[in-house]
């Protein structure tokens, strides 16, 4: 309900800031970071820009903000559907892996696809450091949708646990990062690039045997991050994406944990 109520407040136009911003990038919480270190080298070549980017929208609230008229560029995990920005075009930037994560000190656990059931159900047997649950995000969150349509045995123990008052839910991807820091026995579900760009203090765990932080090929769970833009787009948004796909952000974007895509 916060996102929804803050993305409201956004597309309204009470937080936009008071002066003027000629660049404007916003959405997903797993691009915020590097969209903050990509925008920061973009400014050093290009005089007067002026770089504005909000908390977390959300894939969906960034896309209704760039059609708004609100955003230059939106960050998403997915491509624009037709017809939902107008004069709307997606362009890929990097993929980046989808991970389990824990506490920096729960170095034990490990997952299989055969204990996933359990954690969210909290029934999972216990690692040397005791015992593990999983933190819950919104059914929209696209990591869980992700998950439902990847581990669709998933599905009945993730709806089982909403139903749990005492399990933990976070909202966007920093409140869950924020959750699992602070907490010994949660473990999240997310994206590796906002863990590596944010210096968490977390532990990607491994999933069947398999490291994530590697992005090796021989793992099968990723994500893809999009920029968009609209007809409404500024030069400066163009511009900016045109940067971020270019050879001068590569090395960025590998060293956050999102290889870069088509080159």
């Amino acid at each position: 309900m916060r996102l929804i109520v803050f993305t409201a407040m956004f597309l309204a136009g009470l937080s936009l800031p008071a002066c003027a911003q000629n660049l404007r990038v916003g959405g997903t919480g797993i691009g915020l970071e590097m969209g903050r270190d990509i925008a920061a080298g973009f400014a050093k070549q290009h005089a007067g820009v002026d770089f504005w980017m909000p908390e977390s929208l959300g894939s969906g609230g960034g896309i209704k903000a760039l059609a708004a008229g609100r955003l230059d560029v939106a960050i998403s995990t997915r491509p624009l559907k037709e017809g939902e920005v107008k004069g709307g075009q997606s362009v890929a930037l990097c993929r980046t892996p989808w991970v389990f994560y824990s506490h920096a000190s729960r170095s034990d656990v490990a997952l299989t696809r055969a204990d996933l059931p359990s954690l969210f159900l909290s029934t999972l047997s216990p690692f040397v450091r005791g015992e593990v649950r999983a933190l819950l995000r919104p059914a929209s969150e696209s990591g869980f949708q992700y998950l439902e349509k990847t581990f669709p045995e998933l599905k009945p123990a993730i709806e089982q646990a909403r139903q749990n008052r005492a399990a933990t839910e976070a909202i966007t991807d920093q409140e869950a990062m924020v959750e699992v820091e602070q907490s010994r026995s949660l473990v999240g579900f997310g994206a590796l690039a906002p863990i590596i760009a944010e210096k968490r203090k977390l532990h990607v765990v491994p999933l069947d045997g398999v490291d994530p932080k590697k992005m090796n090929a021989d793992y099968p769970h990723w994500s893809a991050l999009y920029l968009l833009v609209g007809e409404d787009s500024s030069a400066h948004g163009r511009a900016f994406v045109d940067y971020a796909r270019s050879g001068a952000v590569e090395g960025l974007l590998r060293s956050n944990g999102c290889l870069p895509v088509g080159r």
